[in-house]
């Protein structure tokens, strides 16, 4: 990653945190959502241990006109007079994912999020896919904290990704059972837990139980029909989901290590991936490129935070070069070699990710035989470059007193007076 900006700002330490326990049936995450995109400057995240309770950053003296915030979020219905809210100061940790999760909403004006990395919308839409993988350009990004919370960092990567979509062959059916479920509108296949149906789910890329498959929303679905879908991916995540339903499956999926492990969530094919994204190998310019119109969209976006942002030179300026301090981390990244001497003291007896085996007695041998020849050819190189030195030393003595004899042996050189 490349750090493309800081933010100097000291009123960081002034946050208090907030924890809020919401009241009906909308989680942490849907009221993140729905503060964010309403309030320009608030600082917010879900708290995922817990569905229905949210962290809210703000200033002491700061309130939204009259009423107060949280006045202001009883209003709105997410909080009422029994809700327990817990305030303290806010700590590093709290600052630096609420800012992350923040900015991270409001990237989806201008970009799709797929996992750990944005998909810009500039491009065609990556959920229009046919059957055939295909190549997006991505970001990725992080927020750094230094310990005073005196400074926020920006750090982004560029790249391209390789994305997997799904098929129906892909769902491991008989034949009959897949001419069924293509020709019925109405057909409705149901799975166990098998290893075969083992696909990543969007936004987070994450995996899940297959229950079912439908042609149609089931009647458990919280969406009435397919435009109530289009219309909350688009909210929360900013996606842009085909504008008919035709050719759409509906997978009925449930997760674990949930708080309720009897929901199961319905996702769109168009969200369904056979495998997760590939990172492919992406040239420098071409990544720089990527950070650079993640810049652009990220830029007005920060106008919410206190204090002054500097960006680096050569993000603003195409002509200017990448530090060499940066270029040289980039580079030491990608030697293995050098990880592996570097990673941890496991690796000097042999057992590491690159190299799980034990060096075997010949390798042994050779190392050692390189390096007794390495200190002969030193040896040598020095006996020469000794001599060399002697006979400098008596050549310029020599043409220095011409009346001194000079004697050289092997060992020494003696001066006697002609």
């Amino acid at each position: 990653m490349k750090h493309i900006c800081t933010i100097h700002t000291q009123r960081l330490v002034d946050l208090k945190c907030s924890q809020i326990h919401l009241t009906g049936s909308i989680t942490g995450k849907e009221a993140c959502y729905f503060l964010i995109s309403h309030r320009n400057q608030l600082l917010c995240n879900p708290l995922h241990q817990h569905q229905q309770k949210i962290c809210v950053l703000y200033y002491p003296e700061q309130t939204y006109g009259d009423p107060s915030l949280f006045q202001d979020l009883a209003q709105l219905g997410l909080i009422s007079s029994s809700s327990k809210i817990f305030t303290r100061a806010a700590t590093i940790e709290d600052i630096r994912q609420s800012i992350a999760f923040t900015l991270s909403v409001r990237l989806t004006t201008g970009w799709n999020p797929v996992g750990k990395w944005l998909i810009h919308k500039n491009q065609r839409n990556f959920l229009d896919m046919d059957d055939k993988s295909d190549t997006f350009q991505a970001v990725k990004f992080e927020i750094r904290l230094s310990d005073d919370r005196d400074k926020v960092e920006v750090w982004a990567h560029g790249g391209e990704l390789k994305l997997y979509p799904i098929t129906p062959h892909d769902l491991v059916l008989k034949s009959d059972e897949l001419i069924h479920f293509k020709e019925d509108p109405n057909a409705v296949i149901n799975f166990q837990s098998t290893p075969h149906h083992r696909f990543f789910y969007l936004p987070k890329i994450r995996v899940g139980s297959l229950m079912s498959v439908s042609r149609q929303l089931p009647d458990f679905s919280p969406f009435k029909d397919y435009g109530e879908l289009c219309n909350y991916w688009k909210q929360q995540y900013g996606y842009v989901l085909p504008e008919t339903s035709t050719g759409i499956v509906y997978f009925n999926v449930a997760f674990t290590n949930q708080e309720s492990p009897g929901i199961i969530y319905t996702y769109p094919s168009c969200c369904v991936f056979l495998e997760p994204p590939l990172p492919l190998e992406t040239p420098r310019k071409i990544s720089l490129s990527i950070v650079r119109q993640f810049w652009r969209c990220l830029e007005p976006l920060l106008s919410c935070f206190p204090g002054q942002t500097t960006p680096n030179h050569w993000l603003i300026d195409s002509f200017s070069r990448i530090p060499l301090q940066e270029q040289f981390a980039e580079d030491l990244e990608k030697d293995i070699k050098m990880k592996t001497l570097l990673g941890s003291e496991k690796q000097m007896h042999g057992i590491s990710k690159y190299f799980p085996q034990p060096p075997i007695d010949r390798f042994m041998w050779r190392e050692e035989k390189k390096s007794n020849l390495e200190k002969k050819s030193k040896l040598q190189k020095t006996s020469v470059t000794q001599r060399a030195n002697c006979h400098t030393i008596t050549h310029y003595f020599s043409s220095q007193n011409p009346n001194v004899k000079i004697r050289r042996t092997a060992n020494k050189v003696t001066f006697n007076p002609v």
